[in-house]
């Protein structure tokens, strides 16, 4: 029989192990609003610092609505980071909060946000500015964590310039780079690389245009050859091969909230397939 001494020190030495096995993997948290925004901070945070967000895989940013969870991790995160109701307007309740950060208001240096440019980070350039303007907030806030932030944030920048060299090289000798898009989301990263997009087929509402835009595109793309189309998984690409089913159309499923990509792949591993899918368009 052990004795009661030694048991009590046996119970104790285990509570102390349960309590270092049940203690949280990260120091603090941050939220952010779709998964390729948590992409970008989580390149510059702190490995101490888990990034969260809010919009489910598979769920669409134009129809987010709160749930308790949501309204929980927000109370307990340091920061909210969004871009603004400019360009995130349905985010406005999420960010009424104190820790709401508006990282395209902190931008160091601004720059040029097109319109029908929802989707930011999907110009590198962009994603850069946005994880820069989190990173200085961050070092403030983790001043312990600042060189760690600023190595990170460097490293990303030289993986952000050699996404862009890489992708600018492989769109060079691209005679034609005209696309229609089913949603009006790709202003920036049509800004950044040269691509002229003709129409969008849904609408901001995500809804399909009317009947009277649907013939001006028509007619607008007559004797245009192979179209390019950008898809996306929440949109159905019936209505666009019905109108255009007389034109050879080469269909880019891009995943622009990256719902197929494991956090694990990053930004960097987010943006390559991007690059991957514009080369095998143009």
């Amino acid at each position: 029989m052990i004795p009661v001494k030694k048991m009590k020190l046996i119970m104790t030495g285990a509570v102390a192990l349960l309590s270092v096995l049940s203690a949280p993997l990260y120091a603090d948290s941050v939220m952010t609003t779709v998964k390729p925004m948590a992409m970008i901070i989580k390149a510059v945070a702190p490995q101490a610092v888990e990034v969260n967000y809010l919009v489910r895989d598979g769920h669409s940013g134009h129809h987010y609505h709160m749930r308790p969870s949501d309204r929980k991790l927000l109370q307990e995160s340091n920061y909210f980071f969004w871009l603004g109701a400019e360009f995130e307007p349905i985010m406005q309740k999420a960010a009424a909060g104190s820790n709401a950060v508006n990282l395209t208001s902190s931008f160091a240096t601004q720059p040029t946000l097109t319109k029908g440019g929802s989707h930011l980070w999907m110009n590198p350039i962009t994603a850069l500015a946005l994880a820069t303007a989190a990173a200085d907030t961050l070092s403030h806030d983790y001043p312990q964590y600042k060189d760690e932030i600023a190595q990170r944030l460097a490293s990303f920048k030289q993986q952000i310039a050699q996404l862009d060299a890489d992708l600018k090289k492989g769109l060079a000798d691209s005679t034609t780079r005209n696309f229609v898009a089913l949603h009006d989301a790709y202003g920036n990263l049509s800004e950044q690389y040269g691509l002229h997009q003709l129409a969008a087929f849904y609408g901001e509402n995500e809804q399909v245009i009317g009947a009277a835009s649907r013939a001006a595109l028509k007619q607008q793309l007559d004797g245009s050859g192979e179209i390019c189309v950008f898809t996306q998984p929440q949109f159905k690409l019936k209505p666009v091969q019905t109108l255009l089913g007389e034109h050879q159309l080469k269909v880019l499923k891009l995943d622009p909230l990256a719902t197929a990509q494991p956090m694990e792949a990053g930004y960097v591993g987010f943006f390559k397939d991007v690059s991957r899918q514009l080369q095998s368009c143009f």
